[in-house]
């Protein structure tokens, strides 16, 4: 699945990188079969200039909040050390679509 800040409402989406230990203002396409991220900038209708191409080992996207997570941590880690991205779901506890 391929999401790109150029689609309406693509612009919304927000993305936590995991290596670089924060949020991700940089991406102008995100695609979890290729598992590659494009750096550079996002313009309306359509239009999209790229820097460079990332490859990531994994990449996970939550349609339903918009979400997109990059290079999630090995499962056992992600248990030993309890981590999560904060303010991912607040207070409430939605009904999450896992695109996979």
């Amino acid at each position: 699945m391929r999401i790109s800040a150029s689609e309406p409402g693509g612009t919304y989406y927000r993305v936590y990188d995991y290596p670089a230990g924060g949020l991700r203002q940089d991406l102008c396409w995100v695609d979890d079969v290729l598992n590659q991220v494009g750096v550079g900038h996002a313009y309306l209708r359509g239009e999209e200039f790229i820097t460079r191409v990332e490859q990531r080992k994994r990449i996970l996207i939550i349609t339903a909040l918009k979400w997109i997570v990059l290079d999630l941590p090995e499962e056992d880690v992600r248990i030993e050390k309890k981590i999560s991205i904060p303010e991912l779901f607040g207070s409430r506890e939605p009904e999450l679509v896992v695109v996979r």
